[in-house]
């Protein structure tokens, strides 16, 4: 509902005018303060007058409120649904009306769903700004207002990597919202999901992400649908649900296609040509790579990822000859690798021409720095082919010592 007093003040400001000019004839100055303030709405005729003195139609100020509420709820709406051309571009013509729309009672409203593009942009300065800015709006905030203020808090969190902080933010939002932020319900979830497969907690992903689910399609949010989707496959794969894993890697590659979501579409591709290597299913697991390499711009974070798991595949398979692995090996060493991937390339480079070699490097180089930088996978794996090349040799203690460490993994 519009608040007067703020736009009496907004445009008496523009024209220049002082206080006592506007109120002269009309009422006194301490009246026209706080009618400004909103803190009183003062008489229809005292507003009359100062309307008629501002030369204000009060018919245009109210439709002009209406559409600047009705673009945040689009902007909202926008953002919910993942369409970033049309949050754009409503996000650009609220920032253009910004001094208007915060002389309103949309003000809290406004710095909110700015808040919330920063944050769906990923624009961290910007974000931190806005929130120090509602910080200090936070007294004036409606029930409504201030839910929507602790979800944004907990998203922010996830977005600079205080996961699991900004999972109990999110999680408090879920338990006090009650549907009062139309469309936040699958949303949240969807969020909720997210935080707990990045913390590495199957269950409670897959428990979220099908509650995501639920909302999401009646919502018609195809998107978010699709990444709620994604986790549930990451997770069922990540309990060993290798048949529920797949049927989701189908529907989503297939759902993507037809929705020209091809950033989906291929990183469902990938996931799922490392779903068919734990089933042994080399073969598939290999054209699935070779298609989805394809796609990402050479020497792309995403392109040197697939890279690297092509190479080890096809040393698996032994299906190409040396040289042809030996050169994308070398196209390898090109890019940009952090020190984990530099590792793994030396591992499959020594692995190509020497066992003993390989081995050696597996136990005294990328052992130890699994130990302290790698995941609970890579170590198993590491683990497993020590075990298993000790035990061929009959090399009791480092058999044991080594089957030992792996059985403290699977602990």
């Amino acid at each position: 509902m519009i608040n007067i007093g703020p736009i009496i003040k907004y445009h008496r400001i523009k024209k220049g005018l002082k206080q006592e000019v506007v109120a002269r004839g009309i009422c006194s100055i301490s009246h026209l303060s706080k009618i400004e303030s909103g803190s009183y709405e003062g008489n229809p005729d005292t507003i009359k007058l100062l309307l008629e003195k501002l030369e204000i139609e009060l018919g245009e100020e109210r439709q002009k409120y209406s559409e600047f509420e009705q673009k945040i709820a689009k902007l909202n709406e926008h953002i919910t649904y993942c369409d970033r051309e049309l949050a754009a571009q409503f996000f650009e013509e609220l920032v253009n009306k910004e001094e208007y729309i915060t002389s309103t009672s949309l003000v809290n409203q406004y710095y909110l769903v700015r808040w919330r593009y920063y944050i769906f942009t990923a624009d961290l300065d910007a974000s931190r700004e806005t929130k120090t800015l509602l910080n200090k709006l936070k007294n004036t905030f409606s029930i409504t207002e201030e839910i929507y203020f602790k979800y944004l808090s907990g998203l922010s969190l996830t977005v600079i990597g205080q996961t699991k902080l900004g999972l109990e933010k999110l999680l408090d939002y879920t338990n006090n919202a009650h549907a009062n932020i139309p469309y936040f319900e699958g949303e949240s979830y969807y969020q909720i999901s997210l935080c707990y497969s990045i913390l590495n907690k199957p269950e409670s992903a897959i428990f979220y992400a099908k509650k995501a689910s639920i909302y999401l399609q009646d919502d018609c949010n195809y998107i978010r649908l699709l990444h709620s989707q994604s986790i549930l496959a990451i997770n069922y794969t990540r309990m060993e649900l290798y048949l529920e894993a797949e049927k989701v890697y189908s529907l989503l590659i297939r759902n993507s296609r037809l929705l020209s979501l091809w950033s989906i579409h291929f990183q469902a591709k990938y996931n799922l040509s490392l779903l068919k290597i734990e089933n042994k299913q080399f073969h598939e697991a290999e054209e699935l790579m070779k298609t989805t390499l394809d796609y990402y711009s050479t020497g792309s974070k995403e392109y040197i990822n697939i890279l690297l798991n092509l190479i080890e595949l096809k040393i698996e398979l032994k299906i190409d000859t040396n040289d042809e692995i030996k050169t994308l090996i070398s196209e390898a060493y090109q890019y940009n690798l952090n020190q984990k991937q530099k590792l793994y390339l030396d591992s499959y480079d020594k692995r190509l021409f020497s066992q003993l070699e390989y081995l050696e490097f597996l136990e005294k180089t990328l052992y130890p720095y699994i130990i302290e930088n790698g995941t609970k996978k890579e170590l198993h794996d590491i683990l497993s082919t020590l075990t298993h090349h000790y035990q061929d040799h009959e090399n009791t203690e480092k058999y044991v010592q080594f089957s030992k460490a792996l059985l403290n993994i699977k602990e």
